[in-house]
């Protein structure tokens, strides 16, 4: 039965209607309180709308019913990432890694929070550790590299940046 409402809630997160898919994913939740999927989608609805206390709610929700899962640990460390709390994303974002440490996805979010945080040597070796890590690197993996690599101000990042 939660799966139902969890499958409504998907195809209006899909169409960008995150209002109506909040509610269903919340009602999966409800119905299912271990339903770690649907905790993670009601996150991720909150999130849409720039509710990150909710969202983190929600997310830490998911990481108690699945201890070993990195994924949890992972939305929390980009919501803290998309609120500017760099020490607190990287906090979450390590946990993950700590979880799963080939994980393309948190290496690149870590290489972007010591972009931001001016660690641009560290931030091209995590970048270039997610491109290698992921089968089909994401456009924004190269993106995230190319400035990286331009920020730190050599010929040769320059040139990496071009050929990335």
């Amino acid at each position: 039965h939660a799966v139902a409402w969890f499958a409504a809630g998907c195809y209006y997160y899909l169409i960008k209607k995150y209002e109506s898919a909040r509610r269903f994913f919340g009602r999966a939740a409800k119905i299912d309180g271990r339903f770690a999927a649907a905790w993670i989608a009601y996150g991720h609805a909150f999130a849409h709308h720039d509710e990150s206390d909710q969202a983190l709610a929600a997310y830490r929700t998911a990481s108690r019913l699945f201890p070993g899962s990195h994924l949890p640990w992972l939305f929390i460390g980009i919501e803290y990432l998309r609120t500017n709390s760099l020490t607190l994303a990287e906090q979450y974002l390590t946990g993950a890694r700590s979880l799963l440490p080939w994980d393309a996805l948190v290496l690149n979010e870590l290489g972007v929070v010591n972009f931001k945080q001016k660690k641009y040597e560290a931030s091209v070796q995590l970048l270039l550790a997610a491109i290698d890590a992921s089968p089909r690197p994401r456009e924004a993996f190269f993106c995230n590299l190319g400035h990286a690599l331009l920020k730190l101000r050599t010929v040769e990042g320059v040139e990496r940046a071009k050929r990335a």
